[in-house]
């Protein structure tokens, strides 16, 4: 696992890190083992951070300075002691590593967590603790003992003139086939659906690497989920073996409960499916490829009938919405934290609208990047839509083609040859606009099964608390199965900490009563995930 962390000790900054180190305009660079920086066409810093997977740190006068790259790929969390207690400065990218500080709860921090699954732009649930959003620098004076977090790029791409399909197939694809060329000879692991992204990263090994060395998993809650169908027919359409299936557990969510401790609250329970699985694999000696940001890059949520205006915007919808019950002063606080995330964007730039841009800024470096690197912890990690130069590439393309991913389907279609798949988009009601997969009649037939089943699950879940539920072949996790059934033992210790000693005072709260619906089950994972993460660093 690559880990960097560092501690202000009179007055000098002491590194303890197991990454690489090159000092460059004046600032120590530090980037992953196994790599190197390329500074081509970088006049400054900026420039080097921008382009490479590195933390970049200087320290002059009486500041401390941190850059981090577009991605978040290497989380950085920023301790700051209240100067009542001392002057305890610390920057890690380990959270685990701050057990032993004074940690207060940040309701501000909290409410944040349960409403967008993390902090908005550098808060977290604890007062004293900052994370750094992706392409941000931090300022620290070590007089003042202030922080300061400012971005350093907007993360606008300036949009190219280009109007052929082929010609934007050929160009992702040669950026993408550069990438994986260094995985030939590589050893590697990677988990496959039926859904575009697993199928476009295969023919890309195929092509670039050994498919032979590749071996592939697929997870859910039974056998019979169209991701395990789809995976099989795309191993064999590719000649590689078929994947292997590992059936979701209570057990997979119960040693879940580590998830939001590891990572500051950013990745929840719920999402300790392939963690579980990497975990039980005898795959230490693999290279894992992870597919993560790959909807931020591809353009999952590049929407043809966004509107640009980031007062409709789904996370100003949620703001608006104070599910949670959040108090007026609380809710100030969040909407100057969401005002910071929104107005980092450029006003004309190639982003279909706001949903896009935070999604691709804001969640992915927060959710699917921490998750990567949690992985790192089992094996070594690489993330092949998480580049620059592809970033670079697919942002100024028409939107057009990012429309849903369009672009994904495009080069499997045209290239590989089209075959069916089980992508969300399908089955979530995001591609009625333009079904580039299905007959209509075909789409409502599965969609119209699958709600069938959501509402019979429903009903079976109030007679016997999801100890047997139908089988559902579109969806891959149950959640609401198993939320009440793992985790009813938590409930009432886990409200009674964030209302009696956190402070939050939650309605609808799923603590309190059964779930009968799946997102009943998701908000229930978010506060026992909360929870958990309060009861490791606070309560004593």
């Amino acid at each position: 696992m690559d880990i960097f962390g560092a501690k202000l000790i009179d007055d000098e900054l002491v590194v303890d890190t197991n990454l690489q180190h090159a000092n460059i305009y004046g600032y120590d660079v530090y980037f992953k083992n196994n790599s190197r920086i390329s500074d081509n066409d970088c006049s400054d810093i900026i420039e080097i951070v921008k382009k490479n997977h590195c933390i970049a740190i200087r320290k002059y006068d009486s500041n401390i300075e941190i850059l981090n790259d577009p991605f978040g790929y290497f989380p950085i969390y920023i301790y700051v002691e209240p100067s009542t207690s001392g002057n305890m400065f610390l920057i890690d990218t380990v959270f685990e590593n701050f057990h032993g500080c004074k940690l207060t709860a940040d309701i501000a921090g909290a409410y944040e967590n349960l409403m967008y699954s993390s902090g908005l732009w550098d808060r977290t649930p604890f007062n004293e603790i900052k994370q750094m959003p992706a392409a941000t620098k931090a300022l620290f004076n070590t007089i003042e003992r202030k922080l300061k977090v400012e971005s350093y790029w907007d993360f606008k791409i300036p949009l190219i003139d280009i109007t052929s399909e082929d010609e934007v197939i050929d160009k992702v694809w040669s950026v993408l086939s550069e990438i994986y060329k260094k995985y030939k000879n590589m050893s590697l692991v990677m988990g496959i659906s039926g859904g575009l992204d697993s199928r476009l990263s295969m023919c890309l090994l195929k092509e670039n690497a050994d498919l032979y060395k590749l071996k592939t998993f697929t997870f859910g809650h039974y056998k019979g989920i169209k991701d395990y169908k789809y995976a099989i027919e795309t191993a064999k359409r590719l000649g590689a073996e078929a994947p292997e299936f590992i059936k979701l557990s209570d057990d997979t969510y119960s040693d879940a409960v580590s998830l939001p401790i590891k990572s500051g609250g950013n990745v929840g329970i719920n999402h300790g499916h392939a963690y579980f699985c990497l975990k039980q694999m005898d795959i230490k000696s693999k290279t894992l490829i992870s597919n993560y940001y790959s909807d931020g890059v591809m353009g999952y949520d590049c929407r043809p009938s966004d509107v640009d205006d980031y007062l409709k915007c789904d996370y100003y919808h949620i703001f608006e919405s104070n599910f949670y019950n959040a108090s007026p002063e609380i809710l100030e606080i969040i909407r100057n934290d969401l005002m910071k995330v929104i107005s980092r964007r450029a006003k004309s730039d190639n982003y279909s609208g706001y949903n896009e841009y935070i999604y691709l800024t804001e969640r992915n470096p927060k959710f699917h990047m921490k998750l990567s690197y949690l992985y790192s912890e089992l094996l070594d990690v690489e993330l092949p839509f998480a580049e620059y130069s592809l970033l670079q590439v697919v942002i100024s393309l028409p939107q057009k083609y990012r429309y849903y991913k369009k672009i994904e389907h495009l080069i499997l279609e045209k290239r590989i040859g089209l075959f069916e798949d089980v992508s969300s988009t399908r089955y979530a009601g995001l591609d009625k606009e333009e079904n580039y997969w299905t007959s209509k009649t075909a789409y409502n037939i599965k969609y119209v099964h699958m709600l069938l089943l959501n509402r019979c699950n429903a009903i079976l879940k109030l007679i016997n608390n999801g100890k047997v539920m139908m089988p559902n072949p579109y969806i891959t996790e149950n959640h609401l199965a198993v939320f009440d059934r793992c985790f009813d033992k938590d409930k009432k210790w886990a409200d009674e900490l964030l209302y009696d000693t956190i402070g939050l005072a939650i309605k609808n709260n799923p603590l309190k009563q059964k779930c009968i619906r799946t997102a009943d089950a998701d908000r229930g994972f978010e506060l026992i995930s909360l929870a958990y993460l309060y009861r490791e660093y606070i309560v004593e």
